[in-house]
């Protein structure tokens, strides 16, 4: 394969993963979001617990195995759609991080603990705003290199 994967950019796309499953444990097993679903939660069980799946299948597959993400050279706009995939990847690798690691930040940092709540759920909600990068990331990466693979085969048809 032209475009070997890295181990960035298997780092990267397990941390985005990571960041996609992180709001579905929030959210199917209770607190921390700060918006209450209320019976809701049942009607997206299914989906949620499906969308979970994809991504722990997918997490065991760039894990295990170190060609998963390797892919086929590309020019112009896809090659433009896989650099924006893999940029907005380590963003939101680093926008788990500091969902992770923000709350015992906020609290070493702030002594009045009447201040640290507010802090923590208005950098929770830009927090989860950012994340949102990581899906689109993971979507323009695979689409180009399914893309790729598509022109490979189009081409050894032909």
């Amino acid at each position: 394969m032209p475009f070997p994967s890295s181990w960035p950019l298997r780092i990267a796309y397990v941390g985005t993963l990571l960041g996609a499953l992180l709001p579905l444990k929030r959210d199917l097993m209770g607190g921390g979001s700060g918006i209450s679903i209320g019976n809701w939660r049942y009607v997206l069980l299914v989906p949620s617990l499906a969308l979970a799946a994809i991504c722990v299948w997918r997490l065991v597959m760039v894990l295990t195995d170190k060609n998963a993400l390797d892919s086929l050279a590309v020019e112009g706009p896809l090659l433009a759609a896989r650099r924006l995939g893999m940029l907005f990847m380590y963003l939101a690798t680093g926008i788990f991080l500091l969902t992770i690691l923000g709350g015992p930040l906020i609290w070493l940092s702030f002594s009045d603990k009447s201040v640290t709540g507010a802090v923590g759920l208005v950098l929770g909600f830009f927090l989860t705003l950012l994340a949102g990068i990581g899906p689109i990331g993971l979507i323009a990466f695979e689409f180009s290199r399914l893309r790729a693979f598509e022109l490979m085969s189009k081409e050894r048809d032909s």
